[in-house]
Parts: structure tokens; C-alpha cells; sequence
């Protein structure tokens, strides 16, 4: 339910190997905060998600209204994981250059990143760091549930790829604290928020290689599986035209979906087009 130094991804298995459940409990879902905030579900959508992406998703930052409490408590939350749970704990000692690739992570949500490719931009601005090093500053955040992997996956070859995945974010309060908000990010926030919903309810999730083409979400759960594209807006017909291209070589017959903002419905073709409040607002 919380950040806690000794009890990091894996490291219960050492002190509760073959006695425990686990269950995982994540910041606000945006159904959980319309609750929290106590805002209707039907008016006002696109005002809340804003105001959702700007502060961020802990409990506590939603329990006050004042926006300088609000910057104050994400701060706090900031410093008290990347001091204390990944910069102590991982014993990181050139705390610059961990921060430099933290930021390029949070500013690259959604995008496909290796630590070669991390590594190498970084040290094309100046900065000396290896692979090694990125590679542990990643598994790092990721061990301290501030960052999730999301694998890439041969659709044809059926197999994970090593290469090429995408790192989705936990809060957007604490991107913000670090890189600031920025409105060119709105389609790979919406991204994440629709990554973030998929793993609540359960799904595996991975980024979907067809042959040349990518495919957003591939979502699994027991004996079921779903194809996502996510796009802030496909109201644009050469957008249009490439997400719905994304599913063309798919053969099987699992759901494909395409969420967007959108409010007109675009289904097509056996596509189901979903608008995200529609989804994420799902019981």
C-alpha cells in the first residue's frame, strides 16, 4: 500500500517465500478519483481528466484543492521516493546522471527506448554513462513501482522481443514534479492512462510487433486477449487511416479495439472504437 525500503518488487520472495498473497494496490484509478472528488461521472470529463493528469493520482494530493498544497505534496512524495527508496537504497552515487535519465524516461512515455539508445543520447549531450549503469537506474525505478516495463511482442513469431519496450510512469503528479507538465505529451499520457487501467484490471500487457507494423496493447487475462491501438483523436483521416491500419495483419479473431477521445463512434470492419471515458469508466 505504499513505498517502503525493505519491501521492494521481489525482495518479499526472500522473507515470505510460499507464504503470502499478493495484492497490489495503485495510486487512483480516473473512476477512482471522480469518486474521491466526489464529481459526477457524466459532466465535465475532459475538465476532471485534465485536472487528473495535472495533479496526479495519490490520495493524498487529491484531498486538498488548494494548487501550491498540491505542488508542495508531489514534491514531498518525490523527494521521499527518489531519495530515499531508489538514490539510498541503490547506493547511487552520481545522482546527476541518474536524474538526467530519469527525465528522458518520463519525457519518452510511450516511446520505444533500449538503455543503448538512453545511454548514447546522453553521452552525445555530454554526459559519461554506460549501458550498465542505465540498465540499473531503470531496473531501480522499476523495482520501486515508479516505472513499468511493457515487453515487446512478436505477434507472428509468437515470443517476447529483449529489445525496443516502452516504460509507462505510475503517477503523473510525480512526472510533473520532475519534467513539468506539458500539453505535447497529452497522447502518450492518455497512453499511459489506458496501460495503467489495463494492468488494475488484471491484464498482462505488451507491445505488439506485426511484421513492420506496431501494434499498441496486446492485453491478456486467463484465456482472453485483446488488441489496443490508443490515440488522442482519429478525427483526421490520415490518423484514422493508420491506427485502424495497425490491425490489418492481425488474422485471429481476439477483440481489436481503437480508444480515443473521440466522441463520434468510428467502429469499422470488426474494430471496436471506445471513447476513453467510455472505458475507463467501465464497471
Amino acid at each position: 500500500t505504499g513505498s517502503n525500503s525493505s519491501l521492494f518488487s521481489g525482495e518479499y520472495l526472500t522473507y515470505l517465500s510460499g507464504r503470502y498473497i499478493e495484492i497490489k494496490v495503485y495510486p487512483l484509478s480516473f473512476r477512482e478519483f471522480l469518486e474521491f472528488k466526489q464529481y459526477d461521472t457524466v459532466n465535465n470529463l475532459e475538465q476532471h481528466y485534465q485536472q487528473y493528469i495535472r495533479s496526479g493520482s495519490f490520495p493524498a494530493v487529491n484531498l486538498v484543492e488548494d494548487e501550491n498544497l498540491i505542488r508542495t505534496i508531489n514534491q514531498g512524495l518525490f523527494d521521499s521516493i527518489f531519495s530515499r527508496d531508489i538514490i539510498s537504497r541503490g547506493e547511487i552515487r552520481e545522482i546527476g546522471g541518474f536524474y538526467k535519465v530519469a527525465k528522458f524516461v518520463f519525457d519518452n512515455i510511450g516511446n520505444s527506448l533500449s538503455t543503448n539508445k538512453i545511454a548514447n543520447t546522453l553521452r552525445s549531450e555530454g554526459s559519461k554513462i554506460s549501458h550498465d549503469t542505465v540498465d540499473n537506474y531503470l531496473m531501480l525505478m522499476c523495482d520501486a513501482y515508479i516505472l513499468y516495463q511493457c515487453s515487446r511482442y512478436d505477434i507472428r513469431g509468437k515470443e517476447l522481443l529483449r529489445t525496443n519496450g516502452k516504460y509507462y510512469i505510475i503517477d503523473m503528479g510525480l512526472r510533473n514534479q520532475l519534467i513539468g507538465y506539458k500539453s505535447s505529451n497529452m497522447g502518450h499520457d492518455l497512453e499511459n492512462i489506458v496501460f495503467l487501467e489495463l494492468i488494475r484490471r488484471g491484464y498482462q500487457v505488451f507491445v505488439g510487433k506485426n511484421g513492420t507494423a506496431e501494434i499498441d496493447f496486446i492485453a491478456e487475462r486467463s484465456d482472453t486477449k485483446m488488441y489496443i491501438q490508443v490515440s488522442l483523436s482519429v478525427m483526421d483521416e490520415q490518423t484514422k487511416e493508420r491506427e485502424f491500419k495497425a490491425f490489418d495483419k492481425i488474422t485471429d479473431n481476439y477483440p481489436k479495439w481503437l480508444i480515443t477521445m473521440d466522441r463520434l463512434d468510428m467502429s469499422q470492419n470488426g474494430i471496436l472504437h471506445k471513447n476513453v471515458f467510455d472505458f475507463l469508466l467501465e464497471e
